[in-house]
């Protein structure tokens, strides 16, 4: 009795809504591939890929805060990036295959785009200076910078591609993640000036992925890709001074995320794991660890006090299961479920940390409310507490009507 008061308590209440792209949307591929929430915390920006690695479709979503669809538009590739700027005014959009878009998020209107025909990788938005940064691959590898009116400032072609890039917190830098891998591995760290100045270079024969400025600017963390596979963090100036630490977390750092003076990493396979550490210390801090599957999305909270990891396992390597852990930044965790339906590939928190919206692989939609987490043990407690009390009921009922049967057992 126990049991099944506790299981009905968790399958009311650990969602808000729910909903299927696939139910919504005839024909288009589910597989949430990015979310993000706008400013004002009342509407939630999905981007698509297909099904499979395979299927080409794509498509930019936006939803209210109640779980209404308010528009949708079609895109020939999956979607690689989606981002809010101008404070929510305009919605940024790019493709696998080189389309890029800005939106009027009332309407969905496109309010300019254009195709660099080339492989996105990544785009980072400027808010102080109101540009967008693309990176990209073959065949036009390099980096193009766009004014919010969908102007070219500056583009740098390049002979190997552009992975990554990252501004600083003020603005007046770009870091550029350059990688080769035919006929020989290679790397390259560049950073520019906002007017497109080459200022700094650093050359490896790693491959580099990510870097990330720390919001004070004193730190640069670097995430290099094959052979090393690890994370350093370099003293930084205007340019690298010197190593402050260096890694190997057990897999490749996918996500680089900064709260306050916290540094967290999220670790794919084989580590699937979170790390919460310090840029001076990177072997040191507290791992959040992933019970089920794979790591394949995380996000902590605007606060950094709560961090939501999300992975994807397969029964008999078949059909696609996700899992969703929560987790505070003591390493504590805080609240579970292995019922995502397909795995759980997108995560944001709304812009107040009270709700978690999760999207996966087969199109599914959960929005969730973070008071669950934070009181869900006592809620739990209470099922409990319920299911003993109405225990007892049953056994005196029971009793009463039917003595012989108690006095038998």
């Amino acid at each position: 009795m126990t049991g099944i008061l506790v299981v009905i308590h968790d399958f009311f209440s650990w969602t808000l809504w729910k909903t299927s792209i696939e139910e919504e949307i005839d024909g288009l591929g589910g597989w949430v591939r990015i979310i993000s929430w706008n400013p004002n915390g009342d509407e939630i920006a999905v981007g698509l890929g297909g099904f499979n690695l395979t299927d080409k479709r794509g498509a930019v979503l936006v939803y209210d805060s109640k779980g209404d669809m308010l528009w949708s538009y079609k895109t020939s590739s999956p979607i690689v990036n989606l981002e809010w700027v101008s404070n929510g005014k305009n919605l940024f959009a790019a493709t696998k295959t080189g389309e890029v878009y800005l939106f009027n998020p009332v309407k969905g209107k496109i309010i300019w785009n254009t195709n660099l025909h080339a492989y996105i990788f990544d785009a980072s938005w400027n808010p102080s200076k109101k540009a967008i940064a693309v990176a990209t691959g073959i065949p036009a590898s390099g980096v193009y910078l766009f004014d919010i009116n969908g102007s070219l400032r500056w583009s740098k072609p390049s002979s190997m591609e552009a992975y990554d890039v990252e501004w600083s917190s003020n603005g007046e830098l770009l870091a550029v993640c350059y990688t080769m891998n035919i006929p020989t591995t290679s790397g390259k760290l560049v950073i520019y000036q906002f007017n497109g100045k080459q200022v700094y270079s650093y050359n490896t024969s790693s491959e580099f992925w990510k870097s990330s400025f720390s919001p004070s600017m004193n730190y640069l963390v670097i995430v290099y890709g094959f052979p090393y596979h690890s994370v350093v963090t370099y003293k930084f100036n205007g340019s690298l001074v010197k190593p402050a630490s260096k890694a190997y977390l057990g897999g490749s750092v996918w996500s680089i995320f900064w709260r306050a003076s916290k540094l967290m990493l999220a670790v794919g396979f084989p580590g699937n794991r979170f790390v919460i550490t310090s840029p001076t210390d990177l072997k040191n801090g507290i791992t959040l660890g992933v019970l089920k599957g794979d790591l394949t999305a995380s996000a902590p909270n605007p606060e950094g006090n709560i961090v939501a990891i999300s992975t994807e396992w397969f029964e008999h390597y078949t059909k696609s299961h996700g899992s969703l852990y929560v987790y505070d930044s003591n390493g504590q965790l805080l609240w579970s479920t292995n019922r995502l339906n397909g795995g759980g590939y997108a995560l944001d928190w709304s812009p107040n940390g009270k709700e978690l919206i999760v999207g996966t692989k087969l199109g599914t939609l959960y929005l969730l409310d973070t008071n669950h987490f934070r009181y869900g043990a006592y809620l739990d407690g209470l099922s409990l507490l319920v299911g003993i009390l109405l225990f007892m009921v049953i056994v005196i009922l029971v009793n009463i009507h039917f003595p012989r049967l108690l006095k038998f057992f």
